[in-house]
């Protein structure tokens, strides 16, 4: 298995986005980032994204849900690994009732700044 040199090596402060990063750049702060299948399926019906078409609350519930759950089969197939694994990450954030500018807080806080 090969990991990311370049970014394992990258000075602070960059940010990257990814469901398995973690797993990539093990020398880094690993953040989840958690939010109830509810209150995401409303976040996403609601923002009306044209390359996401749901019906009603419920239909985002179920077809995330289902994404989620092939995500997680195929990554377990092509690199053994489990990103909802919570034990992969060294802080977990439940977002389903906070603030962005909570959430930001509570990371800057796990990193002493």
């Amino acid at each position: 298995m090969v990991k990311s040199k370049i970014l394992d090596k990258t000075e602070p402060g960059v940010i990257v986005d990814s469901r398995i990063a973690w797993h990539w750049i093990p020398n880094s702060l690993k953040v989840f980032l958690y939010v109830d299948i509810g209150e995401a399926a409303a976040r996403v019906f609601n923002a009306k994204r044209s390359s996401e078409q749901y019906t009603n609350i419920e239909d985002a519930s179920s077809k995330l849900s289902m994404r989620k759950e092939m995500e997680i089969k195929r990554l377990k197939s092509l690199y053994a690994i489990d990103f909802s694994d919570l034990k992969n990450y060294d802080l977990v954030i439940d977002t389903t009732q906070i603030s962005p500018e909570k959430v930001c807080n509570r990371i800057l806080e796990r990193m002493n700044i």
